[in-house]
């Protein structure tokens, strides 16, 4: 796994972004369970010297950071998590491009997150503009 470059977002806090196994720029097959990059992610927390930390998880992210709690209950101070579902469920042919197009998985991922206006709720975040693929890291 690697643990991409500390984000400049605050001068109280580090904030550190992992990149997974099989996912972007790691090397490696992309782990089996939850438990598994749990276990992964949490050696990664520990290896960073953080004594207290929060957890943003994303889709499968808060599932991770779930795990990831349970196993660090002194460490983990909170949690927030972002596009949540139970179950989770995750198109075929999403899943077919993880591993056969990379590229398609991820424009797949950034035009079904955002819905056209009709479909969102006057409570919903309005983002105006297409979706586009994110290739960098920043704050801000």
């Amino acid at each position: 796994m690697d643990l991409a470059e500390p984000l400049s977002c605050s001068p109280r806090y580090s904030v550190l972004a992992l990149d997974l196994p099989g996912h972007m720029r790691s090397d490696g097959p992309a782990l089996g369970t939850i438990e598994a990059i749990a276990e992964r992610v949490s050696a990664a927390l520990l290896a960073s010297g953080a004594q207290r930390m929060l957890l943003v998880g994303h889709s499968m992210g808060s599932l991770i950071s779930l795990e990831v709690a349970r196993r660090l209950p002194n460490q983990v101070a909170g949690i927030a998590l972002v596009a949540v579902a139970f179950p989770m469920r995750v198109s075929d042919a999403l899943l077919g491009a993880t591993r056969n197009d990379v590229p398609a998985a991820l424009d797949m991922i950034n035009v079904w997150s955002i819905a056209p206006q009709s479909q969102r709720s006057s409570a919903s975040l309005a983002i105006p503009g297409r979706a586009s693929r994110i290739s960098g890291r920043h704050c801000g």
